[in-house]
C-alpha cells in the first residue's frame, strides 16, 4: 500500500476498509484436520518453490536440500516419529506435507536435530495448552473480548491479498499503534489469542494459494509503516508487546516470514 500524497494518519485509517482485515475463509476445523491429515497420501506432486522465490531463498527448502540436510530431514523424522505423546501426522497438519514441516522446523534451527527436535516438541505441547484448535473457531470479538474494529482502531493492521508469488501480504501503521488505549478495551492475554487467530487464518490462507497454484506458499509479506512513528511511542509496554508477539512467532509461526518491507520510515531509522 502507497501513501497518496498529501494524506494524513485519519485518512490512511480510514482507507484501509475494516472488510479487508484477516478473514480467510476457513473450512470446519474436524474437516480441515482430515483433509490436511491425508495430504501427504493426496499431494504426489514434486512441491517446489516458484524458480524465482527458489533462487532468492536458496538451499534449506523444500525439494533443494543437500545431502546433509536430506539426512537431517530422515533423523528428525525417526525421533518424532519415536517420540512419547507425539504425533506426527498431527504436528504436521498444517503444512503441504510431513516433509515440508520436517524441513520447516529444521530450517529454523539451521538444521541442527537436537534443536529442531526441541522446537517440534514445545510448539506441539504449546498447541494443546493453547488450544489453538478451539481458537481456530472462535471469532475475532470472541478472542478479544470487545468489539474487534474498536481494536483495529487502536492497532491498525489487515491483511492485503498476496503478492505476485502468491503470499499473503500483512501491513500494520505503526504510526497509528496506541498500545495504552489498546489495553484499555482487551488484555495481554486476548491480544496474544488474537494473534495466535490471525496466523492461523494466514497459514490457512498459504494451504488454499499452494493448492491453487501447485507451488509452496509458505511464508508471508510483512509491510510495517512506520508514517507517524516516533521513539516517544516506545515504552516499556510496548517493547513487551513487540517481544512477545515475535518470541510467539519464532517458536509457533518459524520459518513462515518471506520478506519484510518498511515503508514510510522516519530519519532515525536511517
Amino acid at each position: 500500500p502507497a501513501k497518496p500524497a498529501g494524506e494524513g494518519l485519519a485518512e490512511r485509517r480510514g482507507r484501509h476498509n475494516l472488510s479487508v482485515r484477516l478473514s480467510v475463509e476457513s473450512l470446519p476445523h474436524v474437516a480441515r484436520q482430515q483433509t490436511l491429515a491425508a495430504a501427504d497420501l493426496r499431494n504426489e506432486r514434486p512441491w517446489a518453490y516458484p524458480p524465482e522465490l527458489a533462487r532468492q531463498y536458496g538451499p534449506g527448502h523444500l525439494n533443494a536440500l543437500t545431502p546433509k540436510q536430506q539426512a537431517a530431514v530422515a533423523d528428525l523424522r525417526q525421533q518424532l516419529e519415536a517420540a512419547p505423546n507425539f504425533d506426527l501426522q498431527a504436528a504436521a497438519a498444517r503444512d503441504l506435507t510431513t516433509e515440508a514441516y520436517l524441513v520447516r522446523v529444521l530450517r529454523a534451527k539451521s538444521f541442527r536435530v537436537p534443536g529442531a527436535l526441541a522446537l517440534a516438541r514445545e510448539d506441539y505441547d504449546w498447541r494443546a495448552r493453547m488450544n489453538v484448535a478451539g481458537i481456530r473457531r472462535m471469532s475475532a470479538a470472541e478472542c478479544l473480548g470487545c468489539d474487534p474494529e474498536l481494536a483495529l482502531s487502536y492497532f491498525p493492521h489487515y491483511w492485503h491479498g498476496k503478492d505476485r508469488f502468491g503470499r499473503p501480504v500483512t501491513y500494520s501503521l505503526y504510526g497509528g499503534f496506541d498500545l495504552k488505549r489498546l489495553l484499555q478495551v482487551t488484555d495481554w492475554e486476548a491480544i496474544t489469542r488474537h494473534h495466535v487467530w490471525e496466523s492461523e487464518r494466514l497459514v490457512d490462507a498459504m494451504l488454499k494459494e499452494s493448492q491453487a497454484r501447485g507451488e509452496v506458499v509458505d511464508k508471508l509479506l510483512v509491510v510495517l509503516d512506520m508514517a507517524g512513528f516516533s521513539l516517544s511511542m516506545v515504552g516499556g509496554k510496548m517493547l513487551h508487546f513487540v517481544q512477545t508477539i515475535g518470541l510467539l512467532d519464532q517458536k509457533h509461526y518459524a520459518e513462515r516470514l518471506g520478506m519484510l518491507v518498511i515503508i514510510n520510515a522516519p530519519p532515525v531509522f536511517a
